[in-house]
């Protein structure tokens, strides 16, 4: 597996597709962290259908991880303004 260099996101009051595996499947799935980079905006997570009341919150200057199959997809949406999330993978 490679390191892949880390990519920012915008992520806006829409929602934003954030991260999708690189060549995972199911019996090869791909590490990812995010990383919100904003210092004051919280960014939510989830699927297609995020929405900043149901998303799960990212911190502001926040980091989680995740472990992707090829099927799954992240999508994130701030409640305002704009932030940018990092995104690190392996695989």
């Amino acid at each position: 597996m490679a390191l892949q260099t880390p990519t920012p996101v915008t992520v806006t009051t829409a929602a934003t597709l954030i991260a999708t595996p690189t060549g995972g499947t199911s019996y090869d799935p791909t590490a990812i962290t995010l990383y919100n980079a904003s210092s004051t905006v919280v960014v939510y997570l989830g699927g297609s259908d995020v929405t900043a009341a149901a998303g799960v919150p990212l911190a502001a200057l926040g980091t989680v991880s995740f472990t992707l199959s090829a099927e799954n997809v992240i999508y994130g949406i701030t409640s305002s303004s704009t932030a940018s999330v990092r995104i690190l993978q392996v695989g």
